[in-house]
């Protein structure tokens, strides 16, 4: 969730940005990269994407990380598709916080409406926020997972494709970079 921010320092947000043209789409993922660049998931099968993320030397070190998606549905039924986001926290020289590499914790799973409109983008956050108190070091590192469930899901209904235009971490900044280069 976004949070009020206090005191003198202005918190100012900023996205991390994961543009669909950028994310690499593993062979067998029940995801594809479709003809306009956006990452096209199935309606028949879960389809799943995954990154790193290292937070910017301007992260207000400590805040939150509020992730959500930019979608396009290409048909105009009146069905949903369910969303699931996972992840895992390294600080340098620190564990994951969900153990070995590949091992996520689930953050949240939402439904997504097909607004019966094609040409709509359609923005959707998580509705929860990615605790990041627990980091040590700038240049932490966010390994991320992000799963469409068209077939393990029966709430998402929609048997057509549907269009990853792009995934955005929200995150704090207050400044304008780190005093440290990288801190061990």
């Amino acid at each position: 969730m976004y949070h009020a921010w206090s005191g003198s320092v202005p918190r100012l947000w900023d996205d991390l940005r994961f543009p669909a043209q950028n994310i690499r789409v593993p062979a067998g993922s029940g995801a594809s990269e479709h003809t306009s660049g956006a990452i096209e998931f199935a309606g028949n099968a879960d389809g799943i994407v995954a990154g790193v993320a290292q937070m910017p030397h301007t992260w207000r070190h400590g805040s939150a990380v509020h992730p959500h998606i930019h979608l396009n549905a290409p048909t105009s039924e009146a069905l949903n598709t369910r969303w699931k986001f996972e992840y895992s926290i390294g600080s340098i020289d620190g564990a994951f916080s969900a153990g070995d590499i590949g091992t996520y914790t689930a953050l949240a799973t939402v439904t997504v409406a097909n607004p019966q409109d094609t040409d709509k983008h359609i923005y959707k956050d998580f509705g929860a926020d990615i605790n990041m108190s627990a980091v040590t070091t700038v240049s932490s590192i966010i390994m991320w997972k992000m799963s469409r469930l068209a077939s393990t899901d029966e709430l998402d209904n929609d048997t057509n494709a549907w269009l990853l235009l792009e995934l955005d971490f929200h995150y704090q900044n207050d400044t304008e970079g780190s005093r440290q280069e990288t801190v061990k």
